[in-house]
């Protein structure tokens, strides 16, 4: 089973709250904190133990949950039934006792300007060192299923749950991260006073559950469970007594007692996020060094190909050339992320398209397929795969292609025009495999294995980052040996020549069109 968050259909990072490379090593139980005593298990039981006993209890109390909801009249937001009946319940299960009742809400000192503390109408909050002094907190904002997290529900919610949770959480010193559901979602937020965007993970309790999705039951546990946000003791900060040595004579002075200060910095879900951080930058080079691989693999498949004569001419008559070939191959790169990207969003086909369209691509024409094909196999001299692939690219630079359930997305990427000198170019399996290989798969920093790449949560600075590092390669082609390669280059051409592609388009369409 692949450990990329991917393999995981039921969870979904947005933003940087907490990487993907983090979860992705959690399911190992490869990071920091994850021994039994960490997760504050009974002496004697495994973690793998733990998550098992925990399963069997979350589905009944689900299924209880959904058939009381179903006898509710329309628009009941539900909030005591899934409050009592599901999520604290589900809550016991992974180690959070009974969360502290806020019917008073939380509020926040007043700010720069403000003349009154702001309130938060938080449902629950967890305390350390406890409720009566608490001297750090998450917040847990349990809603009714009736209630959706992103919009406000007039008469119930006046701000968007998540909305809200997320300014308590901006604004509140003595708390980092935070948790917000309404049954059927849950979210996992941090501190977020410095981004723009929204940013959180998020499990989606009813396809984990209806589904049986064990699999993912078990990185919901790892990652929610409540040692994961407890504080550690830290260094000692102030002291208590007096260390008086005015009493009687022959009296020792008073004991300094030292206290140690809580800040949940210190807790395994940060550890995890700065681990995560650390792994995704060693990641992000891993990539950048495997598309450079798949550029090589396409470059050399491409003049290496008996057919391609006249690519071959060209080549060796014109010295620049070779970067024309070097852009076309940059821009099928890019194509093949884009769909690396659409298909595992589950975005390339409209919805109410036929499933036997979806299926006859997913089989025979999906970037899926060929990832599937270039973990088992090296491939052929053949070129039937690089065929298939054009008739989907030239659907898609088209008006689209109905038995494959492809819509037009407009010629400016994928037109055999945007490929220059390699619009009629053959390529053997081999070689579109290689390359496909080395675009999908990256040698995990933590484990030295080699593991897939999460397309489905790649951002745009991940994106962008992916070619920043092929700027400082050149191409070259030897006309003699017919052979292509990339050499690192003195400078970054780019800024002087503009003769690379710009990953701008790219960008705009992945995240934009497509996401």
């Amino acid at each position: 089973m692949s450990t990329s968050v991917t393999a995981f259909r039921s969870i979904r990072t947005v933003g940087t709250v907490l990487p993907a490379e983090a979860l992705a090593r959690a399911v190992d139980l490869k990071m920091p904190g994850q021994s039994a005593s960490d997760y504050q298990l009974t002496p004697g039981m495994t973690v793998n133990a733990a998550v098992a006993r925990a399963w069997e209890a979350v589905l009944g109390a689900h299924r209880a949950w959904t058939t009381a909801l179903d006898k509710l009249p329309p628009g009941d937001p539900a909030t005591a039934l899934t409050r009592d009946r599901w999520l604290l319940p589900l809550l016991y299960e992974l180690g959070w006792g009974r969360p502290t009742t806020l019917a008073a809400g939380l509020d926040v000192d007043a700010g720069l300007g403000e003349t009154e503390p702001t309130h938060f109408p938080v449902s629950h909050r967890l305390s350390w060192p406890s409720d009566g002094d608490p001297q750090v907190w998450v917040p847990l904002h349990l809603v009714g299923a009736g209630v959706s997290l992103d919009t406000r529900t007039p008469g119930v919610a006046a701000r968007a749950p998540q909305s809200m949770l997320q300014d308590y959480l901006n604004r509140e010193d003595r708390t980092l991260w935070g948790v917000v559901s309404n049954g059927h979602l849950l979210r996992v937020l941090r501190d977020a006073s410095a981004l723009t965007k929204q940013s959180y993970v998020e499990f989606d309790l009813d396809d984990i559950l209806n589904n049986q999705r064990y699999a993912d039951f078990r990185l919901f546990f790892l990652t929610v469970h409540a040692s994961r946000f407890a504080p550690h003791q830290d260094e000692p900060v102030a002291q208590a007594g007096t260390g008086d040595t005015d009493g009687p004579a022959g009296e020792e002075p008073d004991a300094v007692v030292e206290i140690a200060a809580l800040r949940q910095e210190t807790c395994w879900l940060e550890q995890w996020r700065t681990t995560g951080i650390a792994d995704g930058a060693r990641a992000l080079l891993s990539l950048q060094h495997g598309v450079a691989a798949a550029l090589q693999e396409l470059g050399a498949g491409f003049v290496s190909h008996p057919g391609n004569s006249e690519l071959r001419a060209v080549l060796a008559a014109a010295p620049d050339a070779s970067k024309d070939l070097h852009r076309a191959l940059l821009r099928i790169a890019y194509r093949l992320i884009v769909l690396f990207v659409a298909e595992d969003r589950g975005l390339l086909h409209a919805p109410g398209t036929s499933p036997a369209a979806s299926t006859l691509y997913d089989r025979h024409f999906s970037t899926r397929r060929l990832r599937a094909l270039a973990t088992s196999r090296t491939g052929t001299r053949h070129t039937d795969l690089w065929d298939a692939h054009l008739i989907v690219t030239d659907a898609l630079a088209s008006d689209g292609l109905d038995v494959l359930g492809l819509s037009g997305m407009g010629d400016s990427l994928f037109g055999r025009n945007a490929l220059g000198i390699l619009a009629e170019a053959q390529l053997p399996n081999r070689s579109l495999l290689g390359a496909v290989r080395s675009l999908a798969q990256i040698v995990d920093p933590a484990t030295g294995v080699p593991r897939s790449v999460d397309y489905r949560n790649l951002d745009s600075e991940e994106l962008g980052g992916m070619y920043e590092g092929l700027l400082a390669y050149t191409p070259r082609y030897d006309p003699d040996a017919r052979t292509f390669t990339l050499e690192l280059a003195a400078g970054n051409e780019r800024k002087t020549s503009g003769s690379y592609y710009t990953p701008t388009a790219l960008i705009s369409l992945v995240l934009g069109r497509v996401s």
